[in-house]
């Protein structure tokens, strides 16, 4: 099935034109097929318009999968395991809906429940409780102890009527050994109790609660606010702004421009909203892209004798250059090196925005690593809506900046976005979707007819469409509903020592016409 599709061909460059083509796309070249390949477009009035090709391997079972995080402020009685433990054999449960009725025999040898979630892991990075709600529990202690280990013969904390709550000790890397087991012990008398509800409860830290409240916008045209900038202090005003980031006009053309942007700049400062000057094109990580950022960031220290910068910013997204972003690791090596000369050229560390995936792989996490020393800041582009989704993408962010000292913004997405759609093809002996690879290059291509699979090139036959719920990556201006979000997002980052505020794209996108295409691609 190929019908709807509203392009024609799109060779590389020097194939000739082949009308039986009616998309080509470069992807990651391929030793072995992928079981999948997902075309990647967005809807269009006369049909669906491919963007990409993404190749999808075949899944890993679930035990080779990597730990997921759990969830904060969430009963997790229904993941958790529990076993009981004790030579008496004087410890029994039973599961009464979500609560667990624990049951505990008279006698003095150890005996108690050890309470896991398999495949799970603790956030990293945040100061954490873990916080017990229980019914009767006279007697009953609670524990966090290292895989493995016993319980302590005096527990940690005695369980009682209502909440119990225990510090549970930081976690800063995934691969940290002994993460805990939590202990319930049974007294040395005869006892019952039930355990209503277990979570996770973050722990706000004093030291962050100012940085926790920064809050941030990008405006990309300030042109209207120069001769306006009482309207741009009313909209920070009203959103309670912190921070904005302004793509400052480069070069000043005139005097009168320059008074201009001094007026804006004094009048933002004054009511105490930091100013922060926001570059990026993904070409900076080219050679000449680089050299036209450092001519650029030259101007910049001009400006910057009459308007003092609170910082700056780049936006570069090498993902978005065809060439780097089938080749990701090239991108990110590539993106090190202009962000290490653009931070030697401003004589100190300058602030980035990032997509939350670049942590996913290992060479995301080595060019991060490598930048560190020059990063002031990392925003990170966390573009979802639900919360529980926000902070486990956030979560491996805040526990690095937490490793490295670099401070960590958390962004979410509020304008409009074209409606993206999914198109997904399964291996077949005849398709419509061929891949060929060659070499360092490859490509996918949608074909008019069927065409049958080759040694050297796979094909894919259509299996069905999934149309993105964009309500799932944006606020869509849903004021209500971002404002909630705001306060809650705020409450639990908090507890992370790196949180440095968070940041929203678009806010003003009721004064912008049409949606706009999403700035990092679904991985």
């Amino acid at each position: 099935m190929t019908a709807g599709i509203a392009v024609a061909d799109e060779g590389l460059s020097g194939d000739g034109p082949d009308a039986s083509i009616l998309w080509r796309g470069d992807v990651t070249p391929f030793a072995e097929a992928p079981a999948r390949v997902v075309i990647e477009g967005v809807e269009e009035e006369n049909g669906f318009e491919p963007r990409l090709a993404r190749l999808v391997e075949t899944p890993k079972p679930a035990s080779s999968a990597p730990p997921r995080m759990l969830a904060l402020e969430k009963n997790l009685l229904r993941q958790v395991n529990i076993r009981p433990f004790g030579e008496e054999e004087r410890a029994a449960s039973r599961k009464s809906g979500v609560q667990l009725e624990l049951h505990c025999k008279a006698g003095q040898s150890p005996a108690g429940f050890v309470l896991s979630a398999p495949n799970s892991r603790l956030p990293r990075g945040l100061r954490l409780a873990a916080v017990a709600k229980t019914s009767g529990g006279k007697g009953f202690g609670l524990s966090l102890v290292p895989k493995g280990e016993d319980a302590p013969a005096i527990p940690q904390a005695k369980l009682h009527t209502g909440k119990t709550r225990l510090p549970i000790p930081l976690q800063q890397s995934a691969g940290e050994p002994n993460q805990p087991d939590v202990v319930i012990s049974c007294p040395e008398s005869a006892a019952t109790a039930t355990l209503q509800e277990f979570a996770l409860v973050p722990q706000a830290e004093t030291a962050t609660s100012v940085a926790a409240s920064h809050l941030g916008t990008w405006i990309w045209d300030i042109d209207p606010f120069l001769q306006d900038p009482d309207a741009l202090l009313a909209f920070a005003r009203n959103e309670q702004l912190s921070e904005l980031y302004l793509q400052l006009p480069l070069p000043i053309e005139s005097q009168s421009q320059m008074a201009a942007l001094e007026r804006l700049h004094d009048t933002l400062t004054a009511a105490g909203i930091a100013v922060i000057a926001v570059e990026g094109d993904p070409e900076m990580v080219l050679p000449s892209g680089r050299q036209n950022a450092l001519s650029r960031l030259q101007a910049l220290r001009k400006i910057e004798q009459k308007i003092p910068l609170t910082a700056l910013q780049y936006d570069i997204e090498p993902y978005l250059l065809p060439a780097l972003g089938r080749d990701l690791p090239a991108a990110w090596a590539a993106w090190t090196e202009t962000i290490r000369a653009l931070s030697q050229a401003w004589d100190g560390p300058v602030g980035v925005v990032l997509p939350f995936w670049m942590l996913e792989s290992k060479d995301g996490l080595k060019a991060l690593d490598r930048a560190a020393a020059s990063l002031a800041a990392v925003t990170v582009m966390a573009y979802r809506t639900d919360i529980n989704e926000i902070v486990a993408i956030s979560e491996p962010w805040l526990a690095w900046g937490g490793r490295s000292g670099v401070p960590i913004r958390i962004a979410v997405e509020n304008g409009p976005l074209e409606q993206e759609v999914h198109q997904v093809y399964q291996r077949a002996k005849e398709g419509t979707l061929r891949l060929a690879s060659g070499g360092k290059e490859a490509s996918a291509e949608l074909r008019t007819e069927p065409v049958p699979e080759r040694s050297d090139a796979p094909v894919y036959r259509f299996s069905h469409e999934v149309r993105v719920d964009m309500a799932r990556i944006s606020f869509l201006n849903d004021t209500n509903k971002l404002t909630s979000a705001r306060a809650h997002l705020k409450h639990l980052f908090s507890a992370w020592p790196a949180f440095a505020g968070l940041a929203i794209h678009d806010l003003q996108q009721a004064q912008r016409e049409g949606p706009e295409q999403a700035r990092i691609p679904e991985q």
